[in-house]
């Protein structure tokens, strides 16, 4: 029996119910209708670095901003764009508290990238500890727990810490983002990271400023690379016309 045909057995004879609709059944967090309506994150129509969706005129599989500025981080994979529904379900699971969401979105990401992508550890962005005492959670590290799980990879959660409060990256445009995050991030250096290729979870990626502030920092530890692993990319405004 191949895995396909196992996981059609679990499904039927295990199921629950879909942590999107709540109607659906499936072992897999989503079920199959909730799951269609997602835009899937695909390598081909983004770029090779920063993930962002390419445009026409980008033959070579990087965009021109990274080809004139590369980021500190390798590359980016994501499972989806970030786009409706899926924009509103991470909203819902972020600062809505609903982890059971947040977990069957994990699942998804999981399933959509299917494979550990060639990284030795997972690292969640941390949050602030006055962020984290107000939502009671962090919605990266809920990510890189199940990933870690699928996928048979350390996650390293008390690796990196925030030195400091910073303001929300949402209200902020991407020379700000930057701004804001310089000197925001710490690793403590005993936790093994030189040598290691890196996969730092997050929910979502904007402008790429929290990866590139904090692969920067993961460099300077010794990282061998840094990959940022998403559930979702949003597409800059700019490129949104193909």
């Amino acid at each position: 029996m191949n895995l396909p045909d196992f996981t059609l057995l679990v499904d039927f004879f295990l199921p629950s119910h879909c942590g999107v609709c709540g109607l659906g059944t499936t072992v897999r967090g989503v079920c199959a209708s909730c799951r269609a309506e997602f835009d899937p994150w695909t390598q081909e129509a983004a770029c090779g670095r920063c993930g962002d969706r390419l445009r026409e005129d980008e033959r070579e599989g990087i965009c021109a901003e990274c080809a004139l500025d590369p980021p500190s981080f390798d590359a980016v994979r994501a499972g989806f764009w970030y786009e409706p529904p899926l924009d509103a379900l991470i909203q819902r699971f972020k600062y809505g508290g609903d982890l059971r969401l947040g977990r069957a979105l994990a699942r998804a990401l999981a399933e959509e990238l299917s494979s550990p992508l060639a990284v030795d550890v997972l690292v969640p962005v941390p949050l602030a500890r006055q962020r984290l005492r107000s939502r009671g959670f962090n919605q990266a590290a809920v990510l890189a727990r199940d990933l870690g799980a699928a996928w048979h990879v350390p996650v390293l959660l008390e690796t990196v810490q925030r030195r400091r409060e910073t303001l929300h990256q949402a209200r902020l445009h991407a020379a700000a983002r930057r701004e804001n995050l310089r000197g925001a991030f710490a690793v403590d250096r005993a936790q093994g990271i030189a040598g290691r290729r890196v996969g730092v979870v997050d929910d979502v990626l904007t402008t790429g400023a929290t990866l590139n502030a904090l692969a920067a920092v993961l460099r300077e530890c010794g990282a061998a690379a840094v990959q940022g692993i998403v559930l979702a990319r949003a597409i800059s405004p700019a490129r949104r016309s193909r």
